[in-house]
């Protein structure tokens, strides 16, 4: 099993436990936590499911050059189209780090919603009190 697809199981897991949670919230710094770590683990799950999804889709066109369905292409089934196919999956750094890249860019833009979610929460609470 890759990385990706443990993440993928851990973070479904993190968001359903996120979403059980919301019950038990009732203050507003609180509720703007619990939407940053909603965001957070939606969003990385949703781009790591497209890389894997981009990944099985380059994984079958290469596989469809296999006419003998042994598992390899052979010298008879090879042709400039075929190299690149394969090529691209071997060369596919970006999905073998895609769980630690795309963890890193969640957080970055959950950061920037809870930041922002603060302040209008900051600012909706100090409109209350002057009122």
């Amino acid at each position: 099993m890759s990385p990706n697809i443990s993440a993928l199981i851990l973070t479904l897991g993190c968001i359903i436990i996120t979403l059980w949670a919301r019950k038990r919230i009732h203050q507003s710094y609180s509720k703007s936590i619990w939407r940053t770590t909603l965001l957070l683990f939606s969003f990385y799950f949703l781009v790591l499911t497209i890389v894997e999804i981009r990944w099985y889709y380059f994984h079958e066109y290469a596989a469809s050059f296999d006419l003998n369905n042994n598992g390899f292409i052979d010298w008879r089934e090879t042709n400039s189209e075929s190299q690149n196919a394969v090529r691209k999956i071997i060369d596919d750094a970006p999905r073998n780090f895609a769980f630690l890249t795309v963890g890193v860019f969640s957080f970055l833009v959950s950061l920037l919603y809870l930041l922002i979610d603060v302040v209008i929460t900051f600012l909706k609470i100090k409109r209350t009190y002057n009122t």
